[in-house]
């Protein structure tokens, strides 16, 4: 059976805290969508695939939860969201990948803006479904 994934692009600070389990929360200006699995696209000094994870949401949740758990100031949270509405993601299940991968390796050219269908995925990135 083919499963639906997507490369989410999250900047560098943000997708290390994601591996390390410390950032448990994602908020989005736009609505993701329903995917099995995300691979987690690090799109500052590193721009390689470090990682997957799933997602559950959009959530609703007490402001204060979600800056907590984005690891975001309120200012932060401010000037990323603006006059937007805020979409908020549950992370579950992250793997951190003990090699990188480039954005080819799924058959991107290009990194995506906020995210991007995978065109195929790398059997080395396949985890065995239990």
């Amino acid at each position: 059976m083919s499963k639906k994934a997507i490369v989410l692009s999250v900047k560098t600070p943000y997708a290390d805290l994601i591996l390390d389990g410390i950032k448990t929360l994602e908020v989005r200006t736009k609505r993701l969508p329903w995917s099995d699995i995300a691979y987690i696209y690090s799109s500052g000094f590193l721009q390689q695939i470090v990682g997957s994870c799933s997602y559950v949401g959009p959530v609703t949740l007490p402001l204060e939860r979600v800056l907590e758990g984005a690891c975001l100031s309120r200012e932060q949270y401010d000037d990323y969201v603006g006059d937007k509405f805020a979409y908020v993601y549950e992370i579950r299940n992250v793997v951190d990948f003990t090699k990188s991968y480039e954005l080819s390796d799924f058959g991107l050219q290009t990194a995506p803006q906020s995210w991007s269908y995978a065109r195929f995925i790398p059997a080395s990135c396949i985890i065995a479904e239990g």
